[in-house]
């Protein structure tokens, strides 16, 4: 009996060090920051890639990518790319149980259909559309070089996949609900001085006066939306 209570003490001991470790190991995650973990998950298992539709039809789409790593804790980027104009626009990084990773994709599903892709694929897309940006003069999200870590190992140049930037051999940047006019004013400076008069598309809520800008043509269009559809007609340094 003595033997048996013994082996059942050392099995309960165990069990408690076991769950104490792994309490440890995810509060060290979890009370640090973005970078470390995205740098952490680097080594992780790839659970998966997938990516929203719409990316062809509007050219712009969320990229998803997520490693497994101990405890079934999972490190989850989302990268809001936009492959007309902008590149990374947006970076949101998950960390969590690999069950509230797969509740999340759910609901994603729900809301607009996500498509399974190679990671190879994936990251070749995300890194051209930064590129892309770039060759404009447009720097991507401010947390990009923080999330793009979690692609790891993984070789964009495997990929046969051919991607389109642009929409039409141009530029085409639509300014979002949020954009102040500051941020719409210096990217369309920015794609005049890089891509120069009639070389790139630009769509916007503003009236001219609100982005101060001289170097605009407005063609008022007819559509539903009643959005304005400006071109830049003169490139000018400021000042």
């Amino acid at each position: 009996m003595a033997a048996n209570d013994n082996r059942r003490r050392k099995k309960i001991e165990a069990q408690r060090a076991k769950r104490k470790d792994k309490q440890r190991a995810i509060a060290r995650i979890e009370s640090s920051s973005k970078v470390v973990r995205v740098l952490q998950a680097q080594r992780w298992t790839l659970l998966e890639t997938r990516i929203t539709d719409g990316l062809i039809e509007r050219g712009i789409a969320s990229a998803f990518i997520a490693r497994r790593g101990p405890y079934d804790q999972v490190v989850g980027v989302v990268f809001l790319v936009d492959a007309y104009c902008l590149g990374v626009k947006d970076v949101s990084v998950f960390y969590g149980p690999e069950t509230r990773w797969h509740e999340i994709i759910r609901q994603q599903n729900e809301n607009r259909r996500l498509d399974p892709i190679a990671p190879e694929a994936l990251r070749k897309l995300v890194e051209g559309s930064v590129a892309y940006a770039k060759s404009f003069g447009i720097d991507p999200h401010r947390d990009w070089l923080k999330a793009s870590p979690i692609f790891g190992d993984i070789d964009a140049s495997k990929s046969q996949v051919e991607f389109t930037y642009g929409q039409d051999g141009k530029p085409s940047y639509v300014s979002g609900p949020y954009d102040r006019p500051e941020r719409v004013k210096q990217i369309l400076q920015a794609l005049i001085q890089h891509a120069g008069e009639g070389n790139f598309h630009f769509t916007t809520h503003y009236l001219p006066d609100e982005l101060d800008c001289e170097l605009l043509e407005v063609d008022l269009d007819d559509d539903d939306d009643d959005e304005m559809h400006i071109e830049a007609i003169e490139s000018r340094q400021a000042g």
